[in-house]
């Protein structure tokens, strides 16, 4: 250097001259040589100042903080290899940061670096998930609540796994996390399977919309009914509170319809029962199916109580569900056969009263050995039907356990009403197995009382036939051998003197003859006696 004479800027390049004698050209580097020469004596950031005053792309530029990063990592510096790192966010794969540091004694710096990747966006589902977890290892659950709960709108993540994450660290955040982004399903299930607090959870869900109250109960149906089912059954009264009206059913979208919740209950009848009940003022707005459901397990409870009082409670329910019931909404034949499986007499022997089948109501009776509610009935409704004494009677002569002493009745009204013959009765009794004449001796005994009286009848009328041929004979020779004299002054058609012309009859009575011709249907026979002839 000490032989330079002069430095001479000429034709935009510097020349050197020596004392010497000699000229030398100065050629400026260029920038990727500068920068390997700034690489190889680990002056990266000058590299950096360089590269951004020569305006050097993005990508070049993420090269550089690569392996400022990768340098100060080989040092030992790995907070400032990470704060090289996030400048690459968005060019370089998070992995090849992350790998780094999976370390547990390098956790501060990989949280620094999640931290700064959910708030460039480019964060996905693991990272998320490794984040929080890194909060949850490092015991930040202050910066972890500050991250979901007070989070700059900037930082993206994803709630899901969030939620996910913060169910193993911190039931408060994540319920919080799960309030603030709506996310209702996690948070009623973070406080029933985590903190098993079923009341709280049926007053979040009050809070919700209706189609998001229906959706989440559904949803959670079997664990509320299995915990809570008074308190569950009591929000879904209040969930269709307003779907039946005095008038008509509710269509605005306000309420729910109690039709879907029936799957719900259907393994507690009793839930059941008591969800249907507080809707069957409006029985004749329910749809057949519902209307057999209600009381498919009304009969259900009733067969499970023990105690007779409720069972007498119940029972008088059902009845009067029928009965309130509108018939073209009441499927009779299948209420018929739910109360024959579940062997409920009431309700069977109502649907044959209503229904008018009375026979099938005494077949009924008679199948249960039940005698004297088969008499009743034929008491009741042989006015309509006297053939249903004939029915008990034909069951009489075959049953072995039919009470004797109903007998007598049976055959009085079959005997007032004459219903079967006496031969045919006689005969019955005398091939019955089960009783014979002498348990029919009241009835034998009428019976020949009143044949008795019959032919009594018959011979008083016999003797009167008799008696009034003996006088026809005697009027017939008196009127052959005597003449017979008219006598009467008087018409007995009009009642004033007779005048000519008039008709006399051989019985004295006699007629004007124009009130004969007005009066008399017959010009032989005396319009008087004709109607006793």
């Amino acid at each position: 250097m000490q032989d330079i004479l002069s430095v001479l800027p000429e034709w935009g390049s510097l020349y050197i001259l020596t004392t010497k004698g000699s000229l030398s050209q100065l050629i400026e580097k260029d920038l990727q040589s500068k920068l390997t020469v700034l690489f190889k004596k680990n002056l990266y950031d000058v590299a950096v100042r360089m590269a951004k005053c020569q305006q050097y792309d993005s990508q070049a530029l993420v090269d550089i903080f690569r392996q400022y990063g990768d340098h100060l990592y080989t040092k030992g510096d790995h907070s400032g290899a990470v704060e090289q790192y996030i400048k690459t966010i968005g060019k370089l794969e998070p992995s090849y940061v992350i790998k780094k540091f999976l370390d547990s004694q390098y956790i501060d710096s990989l949280t620094t670096y999640l931290h700064a990747l959910h708030k460039s966006g480019g964060a996905t589902k693991d990272h998320t998930t490794l984040l929080f977890n890194c909060y949850s290892k490092l015991n930040s659950l202050d910066k972890l609540q500050e991250f979901i709960v007070i989070k700059d709108e900037n930082i993206d993540f994803d709630v899901d796994v969030a939620i996910k994450v913060c169910r193993q660290s911190s039931l408060e955040n994540a319920l919080a996390l799960a309030e603030k982004h709506n996310r209702h399903s996690l948070y009623i299930k973070i406080l029933l399977e985590d903190r098993h607090e079923y009341t709280s959870a049926l007053e979040y869900i009050e809070k919700l919309s209706i189609d998001q109250s229906v959706q989440t109960i559904k949803q959670y149906s079997n664990v509320f009914i299995k915990n809570v089912p008074k308190e569950t059954v009591s929000f879904l009264k209040k969930l269709c509170s307003t779907w039946y009206t005095t008038t008509n059913v509710d269509l605005s979208g306000n309420s729910a319809q109690p039709e879907d919740f029936i799957y719900l209950l259907l393994d507690d009848s009793e839930c059941l029962v008591d969800f249907l009940e507080h809707f069957d003022n409006f029985l004749d707005k329910w749809s057949t199916s519902l209307l057999n459901t209600y009381i498919e397990h009304c009969l259900i409870v009733w067969k499970n109580e023990n105690n007779q009082e409720n069972r007498s409670k119940i029972e008088k329910k059902i009845i009067n569900i029928l009965q309130s019931a509108d018939i073209k909404m009441c499927d009779h034949y299948q209420v018929l056969i739910l109360a024959t499986s579940f062997e409920f007499k009431p309700a069977i022997v109502y649907i044959f009263e209503h229904n008018k089948q009375y026979s099938k109501l005494i077949r009924y009776f008679l199948s249960l050995n039940d005698y004297t509610g088969a008499i009743e009935c034929c008491r009741k409704y042989g006015q309509v039907e006297p053939k249903l004494w004939i029915l008990v009677f034909n069951t009489a002569m075959v049953d072995d356990m039919f009470p004797p002493f109903m007998l007598e009745e049976i055959l009085n009204e079959i005997e007032k009403k004459s219903l079967l013959s006496a031969h045919f009765t006689i005969t019955s009794l005398a091939k019955s197995k089960t009783f014979n004449i002498g348990h029919a001796r009241a009835y034998l005994t009428s019976l020949f009382g009143a044949e008795k009286k019959i032919l009594e009848k018959d011979k008083e009328m016999v003797d009167k036939y008799q008696k009034d041929t003996e006088n026809l004979k005697h009027t017939i020779e008196k009127l052959k051998n005597c003449a017979v004299v008219f006598q009467g002054l008087r018409c007995s058609a009009c009642n004033n003197q007779l005048e000519l012309p008039s008709i006399h009859f051989m019985c004295q009575h006699s007629y004007h003859q124009h009130c004969f011709q007005a009066f008399s249907e017959s010009d032989d026979d005396c319009p008087a006696c004709t109607p006793n002839n």
